[in-house]
């Protein structure tokens, strides 16, 4: 999923230094213009890639975008093994809502901490089961 991204980004990295080999960049103004330019460029595109985000997020991401008529609970079985607490499990919900299509992040938590026994190990579980 990440691969197409990376390609675009490896993409644009390279028709900037195309850039750069064709322009004259002996001044030193020239060459910070090319860093603005790369930066400008390359920046949102690892960002879509899922660079940049936390493996929380990441794992919440993936699971928004599987399709609400395809999408199962073990979805988010990455988040609740990546997020490190219920906090940080609500925050990427919120960035991704689609993934949990609602439902309120504790409440969804405690019904699968209780009915997977799998899950109850992680960080999320402990703290909600604790509760």
């Amino acid at each position: 999923m990440r691969l197409p991204c990376i390609v675009n980004a490896l993409h644009t990295a390279i028709l900037s230094a195309i850039f750069m080999i064709r322009n004259d960049l002996r001044t030193m103004q020239n060459k910070k213009l090319l860093f603005v330019l790369m930066t400008v460029t390359l920046s949102p595109l690892l960002l879509q890639c899922g660079f940049g985000l936390s493996g929380c997020e990441r794992a919440m991401k993936t699971a928004a975008a599987v399709s609400a008529m395809e999408d199962v609970n073990e979805d988010l079985n990455p988040a609740f093994k990546a997020c490190d607490s219920l906090n940080e499990f609500k925050e990427a919900s919120s960035k991704y809502p689609d993934a949990l299509d609602g439902v309120d992040e504790l409440l969804y938590a405690t019904n699968r901490c209780t009915g997977d026994a799998s899950l109850k190990s992680t960080p999320i579980c402990s703290e909600v089961l604790q509760k």
